[in-house]
C-alpha cells in the first residue's frame, strides 16, 4: 500500500491548526484585553454639537496600534506552542480512502512559521434601529504557516477575527419616519 499527500491529510492538517490557533490566538486576545484595562473610549472619542449630537467618531491611531502591537506579540508566544506542538496526523488518513481517515497511529507533521502575525483592526457601523448605529471594532489577526510532510509541504493561511469592543450609538428619534419599503 503506498502512502501519499493526499486532499484528506492537507485538510485535517488545516482543520486542527485552524482550530488550535483561532483558541490560542483568541485567548491572546482575551489577555491582552484584560491587562490593558482599555475600553471603548480608549480606541474611538465621540464628538458632539452644542444641541449633543454626534458629529464624528475619532479613532485614538496610538490606541489602536499599541494594542495591535501588543496583541501580535502575545499571539507569536501563544502561537509558538502550537509550532512545538506540530500536528498529528493518524496513519489511516494516509491512505486516501475516507473509512480509514482518522484512524490508527498518529504521525506528527512540523509546522514552519512563515513570516510573522500581522494584526489590524476593523471598524463596522451597523444600523440597528431608527437612529441606532452598532460601532463594532474588531481585530483581525493572521498568520501563515507551512506544513512540512514527506514529499510535500503546504502553505496555511489564516485569520482570526475577534471583538474587542462595541458600543451602541443612539441618536435622536425623528418625528417622521418613511420607510422605502413604502415606496
Amino acid at each position: 500500500m503506498q502512502f501519499v499527500a493526499s486532499p484528506i491529510i492537507l485538510k485535517s492538517t488545516y482543520a486542527q491548526v485552524d482550530s488550535f490557533a483561532t483558541t490560542q490566538i483568541s485567548d491572546a486576545i482575551k489577555e491582552c484585553i484584560e491587562e490593558s484595562g482599555l475600553e471603548y473610549g480608549d480606541f474611538v472619542t465621540i464628538k458632539y454639537n452644542s444641541n449633543q449630537d454626534i458629529t464624528a467618531i475619532l479613532a485614538n491611531s496610538l490606541n489602536i496600534n499599541l494594542f495591535a502591537r501588543e496583541v501580535a506579540s502575545v499571539s507569536q508566544v501563544y502561537f509558538d506552542e502550537i509550532i512545538d506542538k506540530g500536528v498529528d496526523i493518524p496513519i489511516g488518513t494516509f491512505t486516501g480512502l475516507n473509512f480509514l481517515a482518522g484512524r490508527g497511529a498518529k504521525v506528527n507533521f512540523k509546522l514552519v512559521p512563515i513570516g510573522s502575525i500581522l494584526s489590524s483592526f476593523k471598524s463596522n457601523f451597523t444600523s440597528v434601529g431608527i437612529n441606532q448605529t452598532l460601532h463594532t471594532l474588531s481585530i483581525i489577526v493572521e498568520t501563515t504557516v507551512s506544513v512540512i510532510m514527506p514529499l510535500t509541504s503546504d502553505k496555511i493561511t489564516f485569520n482570526t477575527e475577534i471583538i474587542v469592543c462595541e458600543n451602541l450609538i443612539v441618536g435622536k428619534v425623528p418625528s417622521v419616519y418613511l420607510s422605502n419599503d413604502m415606496f
